[in-house]
């Protein structure tokens, strides 16, 4: 094992002790794992991307979503400017880093 491979198993275990999830990829896609098999190459395996959150707001009454995202709820309430009509609500999404 050279220093580089260390490096990115250190990254690997240190997540895993923190709490984190770790995701293997398999058949192209990333499946959250219990264990890391140190046989396989660690290029396979990834920290689980933090979810983030949005915000936006919707229709109380037809339910329409806006396609207008916000960071923080504050705003998302500035940008309905106190329309009753509306209210504002949070998505959580994760990005790929792909």
């Amino acid at each position: 094992m050279n220093r580089e491979e260390a490096a990115r198993w250190r990254d690997l275990f240190a997540a895993m002790a923190e709490g984190k999830t770790i995701q293997v990829q398999l058949g192209g896609e990333f499946e959250d794992c219990e264990e890391i098999n140190t046989q396989w190459h660690p290029t396979i395996y990834r920290i689980k991307p933090e979810p983030i959150e949005r915000w936006t707001w919707r229709s109380k009454y037809t339910g329409y979503v806006s396609s207008a995202f916000f960071d923080t709820k504050e705003e998302a309430l500035k940008s309905i400017a106190g329309e009753s009509v509306y209210e504002v609500v949070k998505f959580r999404e994760v990005l790929d880093e792909d």
